[in-house]
């Protein structure tokens, strides 16, 4: 008969073992405890406090030790688990005695939710790095509690379907972490708000992966409000800011754990979850990313905030290249030309910065000449003006140039990430990771 999947399986290099669990009404100390855990999850903290409190009555508590294996990789997972202390590694074995670890969960992280909307097979398995505390709510409870809020349940199912495709193309790319120090880093920034950004730079990476997929990550540091998962309609589970909370010889994993893949075929890795998270993101928290992300991803596009901060001067410092974004504007481009005086003091050469000019509305307050004369530079390209359909694809959640290749938008995009990837191929280890490539190839 098999186990219940909030019962541990057995340990790694062994056979799974039953082990007796003993389920006791908690305390009212213990109820205030696994409160604090739900909130700590991104994904439940926004939850009235009502079903939040009707959640932790369900739950139960199972402690883990190391090796202990918590859903098996081809059994069904029968539970929602949430980490309440300690960590659990999630694992793939995409053939007999070849395993590969995909992410670290720690406290306030959450797993087992295939439990809600599938009784099949686990695609991997989730593994006990340490003495672990965990919550349980097995799987009946979790479908009676979840079904009552159609839109949590949704939130769920997009979360479930996402992490499907994340785990089966992590397990196939065991190259990870492999490009040693070669990545390229795309900074993507405006002085001025509404400019339009953020939304170029998700198209921007999106249109570098479909020259290089799977090999592009962006990094969304638009700080206090990260909203790269939101327009890409990704449910973000992890963060920059969370990974700076742990040891530093897991602050890769927790980098890898907290990107989103996209089925566009790039990454998304937000800078934080709620805005508050801003304060908690250094420069050299910063710094440390970039090193980890150049050696694992070919591209990194960085979505920085308007405010000229240390985390946006150690972004520029450490960019190949630099994209300015501006509308057609006297008061846009006074800051552009603010913005790359500043570079130019940090050392940022002038060649390595390009001017975009993104018409947000149908009609330019000044002509290209005089935008180019105030600037004293050529604009490297216009974006012409897309009516509404960036709004529209904002709220589906859509990036245009994988919807809409031919919107203006996505023309922009696909023309700028030609030019920028004929940029990054001219650099000595851009070369030498093509004949690499070409070496693998045949």
């Amino acid at each position: 008969m098999a186990l219940p999947a909030y019962r541990v399986v057995g340990k790694v290099e062994s056979k799974p073992r039953r082990r007796r669990l003993r389920f006791l009404d908690p305390e009212p100390a213990e109820l205030i405890r696994r409160l604090d855990v739900l909130e700590r999850a991104p994904i439940f903290f926004t939850l009235p406090e009502g079903e939040l409190r009707s959640l932790t009555r369900r739950m139960r508590s199972l402690t883990a030790e190391a090796g202990d294996v918590l859903i098996e990789q081809g059994r069904a997972s029968a539970a929602l688990f949430f980490v309440a202390s300690g960590s659990c590694q999630l694992r793939s074995e995409p053939m007999p005695g070849h395993s590969v670890a995909l992410s670290i969960l720690r406290a306030g992280d959450f797993f087992g939710e295939a439990a809600l909307f599938t009784d099949q097979p686990s695609p991997v398995s989730v593994v006990a790095r340490e003495h672990t505390q965990l919550l349980v709510i097995d799987r009946p409870d979790t479908i009676a509690a979840f079904r009552l809020n159609t839109e949590m349940y949704g939130e769920l199912h997009k979360l479930y379907r996402q992490r499907q495709v994340l785990h089966h193309d992590m397990a196939t790319q065991a190259n990870w972490g492999q490009l040693a120090d070669s990545g390229e880093v795309i900074a993507v920034y405006s002085p001025k708000g509404g400019a339009g950004t953020s939304t170029l730079a998700l198209n921007l990476a999106a249109a570098i992966a479909q020259r290089h997929p799977r090999e592009v990550l962006l990094l969304d540091l638009a700080f206090p409000y990260n909203a790269a998962a939101l327009l890409s309609n990704l449910v973000p589970t992890g963060s920059l800011a969370a990974a700076g909370g742990v040891a530093d010889e897991d602050f890769e994993d927790a980098l890898l754990s907290a990107s989103l893949y996209h089925p566009a075929g790039l990454m998304v890795l937000p800078g934080g979850i709620r805005p508050e998270d801003a304060d908690t993101v250094s420069a050299d928290m910063v710094g440390r990313a970039l090193d980890v992300l150049r050696r694992t991803f070919s591209f990194v596009v960085v979505d920085l905030a308007v405010q000229l901060s240390d985390v946006a001067l150690t972004t520029f410092e450490q960019a190949q290249q630099v994209v300015m974004v501006t509308t057609p504007e006297i008061t846009a481009a006074k800051g552009i030309t603010d913005a790359i005086g500043i570079l130019g003091a940090l050392g940022v050469p002038g060649d390595r910065i390009a001017v975009i000019v993104n018409h947000r509305n149908p009609r330019s307050a000044i002509s290209l000449r005089a935008l180019e004369h105030r600037l004293g530079r050529s604009v490297q390209l216009e974006v012409r003006h897309d009516g509404d359909r960036p709004d529209r694809a904002a709220l589906a959640g859509a990036l245009l140039v994988a919807t809409d290749p031919k919107s203006e938008l996505s023309r922009g995009a696909l023309s700028l990430a030609e030019n920028l990837d004929g940029r990054a191929r001219q650099r000595p280890h851009h070369v030498a990771m093509a004949a690499v490539s070409a070496g693998e190839e045949s």
